[in-house]
């Protein structure tokens, strides 16, 4: 067996595209950005470093409502197939 319907079909041929699967520039920039922001919000404001404390122990006891929350956020955005 040879070609595309080789024995591993699966396994890229030629040059690797190392940024296959990556998130964009822009997406890695904005996710940097919040980052950056969270750290110095907890480092110069200690209520936001008090809340997030509080909101993360929260977390323990209330995360089945943050799960049915983002499922519900889920299937209102997600794309429709076309009729």
């Amino acid at each position: 067996m040879s070609g595309a319907h080789g024995r591993f079909p699966l396994v890229p041929r030629g040059r690797w595209n190392l940024d296959a699967g990556m998130p964009s520039r822009d997406r890695r920039r904005f996710t940097t950005l919040i980052i950056v922001l969270f750290v110095v919000l907890c480092v110069l404001v200690p209520g936001f470093l008090y809340f997030t404390e509080l909101a993360l122990r929260q977390l323990r006891f209330m995360w089945w409502l943050i799960l049915l929350i983002g499922v519900l956020l889920w299937l209102l955005a997600r794309p429709r197939p076309k009729e």
